[in-house]
């Protein structure tokens, strides 16, 4: 992925908007842990968003890892990890997701998937993956260089 400081303003002021990737099936806390698996096999990417038990509010993120050895019908807040998720903001610029997913959070973690909220609610909208986003960015930056 290009360096943050390289990309055009262009690109960079780009909203996140139409980098999340909407379908991402969700479990409340309380669920099982059958429930997650289930729920995880069914679905396109590799993560759950957990919601709290009014299926409102972010309460978390379980991926691919989290998730490999467990089975039973445990609820889900008990593999959930214990560092606070990291998400970021719907109206959120690529500057601000690319500063997050490189390490300039909370945590100083390096992040693949990144949870995306709505700022009034904290309600999980999808998530944006850095695999997915890296190849968008790569097409953006083909379309700006065919338009010099």
């Amino acid at each position: 992925m290009a360096a943050i400081s390289e990309l055009p303003e262009s690109i960079k002021r780009t909203s996140i908007r139409e980098f999340i990737l909407p379908d991402i099936p969700q479990v409340k806390l309380t669920d099982s842990l059958t429930y997650a698996l289930n729920k995880y096999k069914e679905s396109p990417y590799p993560a759950l968003l957990v919601v709290d038990a009014s299926n409102q509010s972010l309460a978390g993120m379980i991926t691919d890892n989290d998730l490999v050895g467990q089975a039973g019908a445990g609820p889900i807040g008990a593999i959930l990890p214990k560092d606070p998720v990291i998400a970021i903001r719907n109206d959120a610029t690529l500057s601000e997701l690319l500063d997050i997913i490189n390490g300039g959070n909370t945590q100083k973690r390096v992040l693949d998937k990144v949870p995306v909220v709505d700022p009034a609610n904290n309600k999980p909208l999808g998530i944006v993956d850095r695999d997915k986003l890296t190849i968008r960015i790569g097409e953006m930056l083909a379309k700006e260089v065919a338009r010099r």
